[in-house]
């Protein structure tokens, strides 16, 4: 009576009215079923919301009715079950993605096989190439034929018509009446080649920068003649493995916009390749190093050397590592012929090429004395 005398006051029919409220207390049973059917499924709805937007990996899965989705435990064919035990059938099948159905045995044996030989790979197989041939062989591209007119084309961008005839009846093609193309002038630059270095030289080596050379220094670049402002012609030289003495090697050029992004379409460099000539040397230490010395001749008969002294015994000596390791400074020698008393001389110290020396002179000073049993020879 209640419900009646509602409706007559709305102005709606009674059953229209008692229809709602019908709809109204089935669906709110069928939502205590839902829950009641699924525990599983909403602990793990709850439990990922902890960490996922809305507790699902694709914020549309929200949207299934029930007041959660139902969480998946495993798919054959057109059915599932989910976490909960409930098998359904899936009108969905992946949203396109398995439209033959979940998990077909030929597909699942296929992929079982690749797994086990590797799935992720940046080099083709043996796959790549049936899978080309079996495409050619149910299109053959030789009966499609695309022919532009470029007649009309100027500097700019401009509307290219073209005419699409396919000889395939069991091919439908779809294409524009024209395309949009932009065209630009050739235009040429003489570009000084740059050097970029990449890495660094092993520790304890320097490049001699004043002694590195491009040949030729320069090259000239052809490519869109909008582009040219800006580019720069390039050769990259990676310093990392290289060694002393250093090289002379050719490198490709490669042409450079003014954010250092490589240009390939469309340009092409006169000469392709330049000579890179780099010097690379040890880096210059500096520690002590001994000085030594040498005699010739022989003193006067019944005379003997009984000892010789240097002064400095060492000088500090810069240089590369591996040339100063080990060394011993030579000086000029020096002559005891006939000598009859102490020799003294100041000599010049002679450092190997690439070495230098703090101090550049020493002064040896050679004793002479009778030899023992020995009758000296009267002095003159």
């Amino acid at each position: 009576l209640r419900v009646r005398r509602a409706a007559r006051a709305q102005g709606v029919r009674h059953d229209a009215v008692v229809i709602a409220s019908r709809l109204a207390d089935l669906h709110a049973r069928e939502q205590r079923r839902f829950v009641a059917e699924r525990p599983r499924s909403r602990e793990l709805a709850q439990r990922a919301r902890a960490n996922l937007l809305g507790g699902v990996p694709m914020h549309w899965m929200v949207k299934w009715a029930g007041g959660f989705p139902l969480f998946v435990r495993e798919a054959s064919g057109a059915r599932f079950v989910d976490i909960d035990g409930h098998e359904m059938v899936d009108f969905c099948l992946g949203d396109t993605g398995a439209m033959t159905g979940h998990s077909p045995i030929a597909t699942v044996s296929a992929v079982q096989q690749q797994l086990a030989r590797g799935i992720t790979l940046m080099l083709p197989s043996e796959d790549s190439v049936w899978v080309g041939e079996e495409l050619q062989q149910r299109f053959d591209k030789s009966v499609l034929h695309v022919t532009g007119n470029f007649s009309r084309v100027k500097a700019g961008r401009n509307p290219v018509p073209i005419d699409v005839q396919n000889g395939d009846p069991n091919v439908k093609i779809v294409a524009p009446s024209s395309i949009q193309v932009t065209v630009d002038e050739l235009g040429s630059s003489t570009q000084t080649v740059a050097i970029n270095r990449i890495h660094a030289l092993p520790p304890g080596y320097h490049e001699q920068t004043n002694a590195t050379t491009v040949s030729p220094a320069t090259v000239r670049v052809d490519g869109p003649k909008s582009q040219l402002p800006g580019i720069q012609a390039v050769v990259v030289v990676d310093l990392e493995p290289l060694q002393a003495p250093g090289f002379t090697s050719p490198y490709p050029v490669v042409v450079w916009d003014a954010n250092k992004k490589v240009l390939t379409k469309g340009f092409t460099v006169t000469p392709p390749s330049v000579s890179v000539k780099m010097v690379i040397q040890a880096d210059a230490i500096t520690i002590p190093r001994p000085v030594g010395w040498t005699l010739t001749g022989q003193p006067a008969a019944g005379y003997r050397v009984s000892n010789v002294q240097i002064a400095p015994l060492e000088v500090q000596a810069t240089g590369p590592q591996n040339s100063l390791s080990g060394l011993l400074l030579a000086t000029d020698p020096v002559d005891i012929s006939g000598a009859k008393g102490d020799v003294i001389r100041t000599v010049t110290i002679r450092p190997p090429a690439g070495v230098d020396v703090g101090q550049k002179t020493a002064q040896v000073h050679v004793f002479i004395s009778p030899a023992p049993g020995v009758s000296p020879s009267p002095a003159p």
